[in-house]
């Protein structure tokens, strides 16, 4: 397949001929590929400020993960085909982070190397903190965005309300067997104790009249410790 073919089958409608008026028929696709490509050009200035800021390779790929990924994964979570309102609010605004994200380091960039004079006595200067502050707020922004879009999704919050109604339904059933498991031994138990009345209806009052004298005596009787733990 040559270039002309490849450019056809990608852009054009695949006839075997790549011709200009092939163009319009994926412009949406054009249109995104020059738009991703060219903020992928301006995450240039992001990573060098990162990295004269940290001399850091890691740290400046942070700088520039957190202007790109929300600008990226923005434009994913908006095509979701299942995305419903919030969620499309919510990857609008990971989009329009990133694009305010990459601007700002890339004036920034160029504030580290120049002072521009607005006027005789006014002059452009740039805080480092606030470049500092921005990753860190921006990597916060964009974890508690991509959490927030998980949980309002139609199908995870179903599954998680069933979960929720599905673990009440498993609490009451063990309430209910244990509630019938001790009931069915209560019930044997007086059963027990109704046959022995029978079999031994003399001792049987006997006996139970020590029971009762012996657990009067022992709510009765003082405690001999006071309560200081010392018999004398």
């Amino acid at each position: 397949m040559n270039i002309k073919q490849w450019y056809d089958r990608v852009f054009g409608n695949n006839d075997g001929r790549f011709t200009m008026q092939d163009l319009p028929n994926k412009a949406v696709l054009i249109v995104g590929i020059v738009v991703d490509i060219l903020f992928l050009f301006a995450e240039y200035r992001v990573w060098t400020v990162g990295h004269t800021l940290t001399n850091n390779v890691m740290l400046a790929l942070g700088f520039v993960a957190v202007s790109s990924l929300p600008f990226y994964l923005g434009q994913i979570a908006y095509l979701y085909n299942r995305a419903n309102g919030w969620q499309q609010g919510i990857a609008i605004g990971m989009v329009m982070m990133g694009l305010g994200v990459s601007a700002y380091y890339g004036f920034a960039d160029f504030l580290l190397a120049n002072t521009i004079a607005v006027t005789n006595s006014i002059d452009v200067t740039l805080d480092t903190n606030s470049l500092f502050a921005v990753a860190v707020g921006g990597t916060v922004a964009l974890i508690l965005a991509g959490l927030l879009y998980i949980l309002i999704d139609d199908e995870i919050a179903n599954t998680i309300r069933s979960k929720r109604i599905e673990g009440k339904a498993r609490v009451a059933e063990h309430e209910l067997e244990l509630k019938s498991r001790l009931l069915t031994k209560l019930q044997t138990v007086r059963l027990q104790e109704d046959e022995l009345k029978k079999q031994y209806p003399d001792d049987y009052e006997a006996l139970q009249a020590q029971f009762l004298a012996a657990a009067k005596r022992g709510a009765n009787k003082e405690n001999p410790t006071q309560g200081s733990g010392n018999t004398r």
